[in-house]
């Protein structure tokens, strides 16, 4: 399974982040840029996964992950924030960068953030 779907998965399993979204598909792998037609609120998530952190004779035996997460919301854009930002840092990724950002409309609220993990590489 790749980051980005590890982390879908992750998200999509937290009990409190899913009654925020409510019923339908709100968490998927993609881009902000993309903006997929699925109704309002999406988080979308994109994963730079396979990174080398540490190497030793025998090659590659940490590698990082950089993630960046796209919300996109009508309301409770900062419910979301925090609840996403909560569930990643219990899963061991770090937060770097948290921005706000203009939507398609101005009904429409948007903010990405990005993340970091390590893990050794089996």
């Amino acid at each position: 399974m790749s980051e980005g779907a590890r982390i879908a998965a992750l998200l999509d399993a937290d009990e409190e982040l899913s009654a925020l979204l409510g019923p339908g598909t709100h968490i998927l792998q993609g881009s902000l840029a993309a903006q997929p037609p699925y109704p309002l609120p999406l988080v979308l998530v994109s994963a730079n996964e396979n990174i080398p952190l540490l190497e030793n004779e025998d090659g590659v035996v940490a590698e990082g992950c950089r993630c960046t997460i796209g919300i996109l919301a009508e309301g409770g854009l900062e419910a979301l924030e925090s609840r996403t930002k909560e569930v990643m840092e219990e899963a061991g990724y770090r937060c770097e960068m948290r921005k706000r950002l203009p939507a398609g409309r101005p009904e429409w609220h948007c903010c990405a953030m990005s993340f970091s993990g390590a893990r050794l590489r089996i």
